[in-house]
């Protein structure tokens, strides 16, 4: 998701048969084991054989429905978690959505310890699929995890932009740059994405907002960077140790990296939705070489306070709140927790590690952007169910609606995606095709060009 999470799960953890696409909560059993210590398998394939090689005809095999290669080479330990029925069960889920298998693309593998994890990658009409296997070393599959990847970027060339392929910080992220055409040293914006795991467009359904604003800038002059999060293209380096700066804030210095390559003597802005709204400040902080800032739908308050909210107004709207209350006091007491966790605590909070937790709360995004001189414009739409225009948007404006570089934009009728609302206000309403707001678009532009 690109947006804030109910109380089902803020950050999608590394999951075995990732079944889902970037816009659904992943529901699947993480299947990887320990070593084997078996090395006389008769399934064992030889260590001179080049399992790139291996990986993709495995892969390939599995595309045209054939799982019983792939099985014939588990591990004892994974042959006994996971049978051929439950893995043609499982890829058959995952596939469904993404259209008609299309081809292969690249492979690569790495040495993990004793291990070697080697990634080959499927295309399909509407999505690229990563088979992730680690083989020990006699050759055996110990895991294998199923995740989306953007299909390869087909770089587009407009009247007023150019689009290119480029890779982002060490675990080179795929990205696009956007730039205006006949544009010297442009503004560059880097589109930051909310909570969740998502592609460089910030893609939910069909609709794709990152996408409509970084043409729609471009349109007017300015270059945009986008690119996929890190766990969303890598969901088998996610573990119980990550925290928030993991997760958005280390690619995010990066970006801005190499958006210095890019602008000459333009300036760089931060554009952060959502949860990447709320960072945004302590990014600008952390980063004396960023020179303006946007919190599209961001949020002073911390993201507990915001789950809260939400599943009390999902409950009332729900019109049984008086049958679920028990349940609601019980996130209450869970969220609690969550606010005042120490250094010491461990465990899982809402299904996200303690230590993912203690690194948000120690952002004071509030205080952060009070310390900053820059420009900063802050943008909402009035039909936001998610994160709330009388409430959050509202505190930005009460701790920095008198200061001259601060610019607040409300928009009535648009939602938290800044498309125009259907009046639906639950995700639902995502499945509808929309566009981000030329309105909007046109009043960050302006902004922009005006710095």
């Amino acid at each position: 998701m690109t947006f804030y999470r109910t109380a089902a799960a803020i950050l999608a953890a590394v999951v075995f048969l990732c079944g889902c696409s970037e816009n659904t909560e992943k529901s699947s059993v993480k299947s990887e084991t320990g070593n084997s210590e078996d090395t006389s398998s008769d399934s064992a394939v030889s260590e001179n054989e080049d399992l790139c090689a291996l990986a993709q005809s495995l892969s390939e095999d599995m595309a045209a429905g054939d799982f019983n290669s792939a099985v014939m080479l588990f591990s004892p330990e994974l042959s006994a978690q996971l049978d051929e029925s439950s893995l043609r069960t499982a890829w058959e889920s995952t596939v469904a959505s993404i259209g008609a298998f299309t081809g292969a693309s690249e492979t690569s593998e790495e040495q993990t310890g004793d291990n070697i994890i080697v990634k080959s990658v499927l295309l399909y009409e509407k999505k690229g699929l990563e088979v992730s296997y680690t083989f020990n070393s006699s050759g055996e599959i110990e895991g294998i995890w199923l995740s989306y990847r953007s299909l390869p970027a087909v770089p587009e060339n407009g009247d007023s932009y150019t689009e290119q392929a480029i890779k982002i910080g060490s675990f080179e992220l795929d990205g696009l740059l956007t730039m205006p055409n006949g544009v010297e040293d442009p503004p560059v914006v880097i589109l930051v994405q909310g909570s969740g795991q998502s592609d460089m467009d910030e893609s939910i359904g069909e609709n794709k907002p990152f996408k409509d604003i970084a043409h729609g800038l471009a349109d007017n002059g300015i270059a945009v960077i986008r690119y996929n999060k890190r766990y969303y293209q890598y969901p088998e380096l996610a573990d119980d140790s990550i925290t928030v700066r993991d997760e958005i804030m280390e690619d995010v210095s990066a970006a801005a990296e190499y958006a210095g390559t890019v602008c000459g003597s333009g300036k760089i802005i931060i554009a952060g939705h959502s949860l990447g709204g709320m960072l945004a400040p302590v990014m600008c902080m952390e980063d004396p070489d960023i020179d303006a800032m946007i919190s599209l739908a961001g949020s002073p308050r911390r993201l507990e306070d915001i789950i809260y909210d939400q599943n009390e107004a999902a409950l009332k709207a729900s019109g049984i709140e008086e049958e679920l209350s028990p349940q609601l006091e019980a996130l209450k007491e869970e969220l609690e927790k969550i606010s005042s966790l120490s250094e010491t605590d461990t465990g899982e909070y809402l299904g996200v590690n303690a230590q993912y937790w203690r690194s948000l709360n120690d952002m004071d995004t509030v205080k952060a952007a009070e310390s900053l001189d820059i420009p900063m414009l802050f943008v909402h739409g009035g039909d936001d169910f998610q994160v709330y225009a009388d409430k959050d948007f509202e505190i930005w404006r009460e701790h920095l609606g008198d200061r001259e570089n601060c610019t607040f934009k409300l928009y009535e009728g648009l939602n938290h995606l800044f498309m125009r609302s259907n009046g639906r206000s639950d995700i639902t309403e995502y499945d509808i095709k929309g566009n981000v707001s030329g309105e909007v678009i046109s009043d960050i532009s302006r902004w922009i060009n005006g710095l």
